[in-house]
């Protein structure tokens, strides 16, 4: 089961692919890579794989981005063929032609290729006959390398598709139906060819761009029998909670809320 072929439109020098994965499938035997995705770059073929055999090594379980020509430099030797979520992040830098993978952050694999720029060509779930056994959600597709922060913020949150340098981003939310929408304004919709959606997915953590850093100091003031007062600030979104000192301790008053 794959998703179809999609042309990005945009020529890329330095790029990025990021994406979640899931999957406890072993290879059979040596040599059938399990494809995640592979794409294309002016008509040259990169596979993204977890599992494969390279020059005469097989790496089951590891993940790895592999052009078509280039030198394998280095591989982490860790598994993820695991059942659990994961991340991988691919980044491909033109300035010393190393293709990198980090997956949660950590680098699993790089390679050394020849420069190569052009309109990116991806495609999910690997060919007819290497397929991906597995889940895969949060696709995102950037015309930069991404930088360990933002390696990591990905990890915690996805984009949201209006990020700069964001080419394409799919987060398979549709539910039903065969087009995975684009959720950027570019519009790089795929075909959904077999695969099918599952409520299995990974865990997020988008937290507040600015979370308070400091506690305010307590303040107290007798306010008699009635009172009214009120007070104002800038943020957006935020809570408050009322609370009175009945003598043994503070306790939460009924009507507060959000203001």
């Amino acid at each position: 089961d794959i998703i179809n072929s999609i042309t990005t439109n945009s020529i890329l020098n330095d790029y990025s692919i990021a994406f979640n994965f899931k999957t406890d499938y072993v290879q059979p035997q040596p040599g059938n890579n399990d494809q995640i995705f592979r794409y294309w770059i002016n008509n040259n073929i990169y596979e993204i794989n977890i599992g494969g055999y390279i020059n005469g090594v097989n790496y089951t379980g590891q993940v790895f981005a592999f052009p078509s020509g280039g030198t394998f430099d280095y591989s982490s030797g860790q598994t993820y063929n695991d059942g659990v979520w994961h991340t991988a992040v691919i980044i491909k830098n033109n300035s010393n032609n190393l293709l990198e993978t980090y997956v949660d952050g950590t680098l699993s694999s790089t390679f050394t290729e020849t420069p190569n720029v052009g309109t990116l060509e991806i495609e999910a779930g690997g060919d007819f006959a290497h397929h991906y056994e597995g889940n895969i959600d949060n696709l995102s597709i950037w015309s930069k390398t991404l930088s360990q922060q933002e390696i990591q913020q990905y990890i915690n949150c996805p984009p949201n598709g209006s990020e700069s340098d964001l080419v394409g981003y799919w987060n398979f939310e549709e539910g039903s139906g065969t087009t995975a929408f684009d959720l950027t304004s570019n519009g790089n919709d795929g075909t959904i060819n077999g695969a099918t959606y599952s409520t299995d997915v990974p865990l997020q953590n988008c937290c507040t761009p600015n979370p308070i850093a400091l506690q305010p100091a307590d303040q107290g003031v007798n306010i008699g029998d009635d009172a009214n007062f009120s007070f104002t600030d800038n943020l957006t979104g935020a809570s408050y909670q009322w609370q009175m000192d009945s003598g043994t301790g503070f306790t939460n008053l009924s009507n507060a809320g959000q203001f």
